[in-house]
């Protein structure tokens, strides 16, 4: 940890330990993490010297909404509670740099890939898309469910396709998905399109990411 005084996390401060999934139930990627640093000294609690106390990091991250939230669970003998870390915006930027770059490391694809592709093949639901507005952002949600699945800032491209015929593509062994305006025959996202932006910044930052 940075010596600040919010003790900032550094990449180097955790691990994912285990593969990360996709909640179907939260519409989020679950990360368990490894917890590398003094956790009483960031979280405020007090296990030092207690054998039987365990403390389990873990991270819930969509990437279609830009939304990332860290949890720790401690677990003694007597009890266990679970408890959410509110993070700085310079811990929530490093953290999702570092899903990001894992994702890509164990997946081979970004995590807005990763997102889509898991919840095509765990959705239990038939997948019908509309584009909406919704406060200050546009979204592309499955009416089925409510699952978000793309979204800008008005004024962005996607606004313009609000109340169109939007559908979602797959094509080919490679298994790119697109969500598509069938009214304007426009694509509005396409994975293969989020690979090459993200190895852009890539090759452009000297092999660190920077969403």
């Amino acid at each position: 940890m940075k010596r600040d005084y919010f003790n900032t996390f550094e990449e180097s401060d955790f691990r994912i330990c285990e593969d990360m999934e996709f909640n179907s139930e939260n519409k989020n990627i679950f990360i368990p993490m490894e917890a590398w640093f003094d956790v009483d000294k960031k979280f405020g609690i007090n296990i030092i010297g207690d054998d039987s106390a365990w403390v389990n990091l873990f991270a819930e991250y969509n990437p279609v909404i830009g939304e990332i939230r860290m949890f720790y669970d401690i677990d003694t003998e007597n009890k266990a509670f679970e408890r959410e870390y509110v993070m700085t915006d310079e811990e929530r930027s490093t953290i999702t740099q570092y899903i990001e770059k894992m994702c890509m490391q164990r997946h081979h694809v970004p995590c807005m890939e990763f997102y889509i592709t898991e919840y095509i093949e765990t959705c239990d639901c038939e997948i019908d898309l509309e584009c909406r507005q919704e406060g200050n952002v546009c979204r592309v949600y499955n009416t089925n469910d409510g699952a978000i699945l793309y979204q800008e800032d008005m004024g962005g491209n996607l606004s313009k396709h609000i109340g169109h015929k939007i559908e979602l593509a797959n094509y080919g062994d490679s298994e790119c998905y697109s969500i598509e305006c069938m009214d304007c025959n426009e694509v509005l996202f396409s994975s293969d399109a989020e690979r090459i932006r993200l190895q852009d910044i890539e090759d452009n930052d000297g092999q660190e990411m920077h969403m």
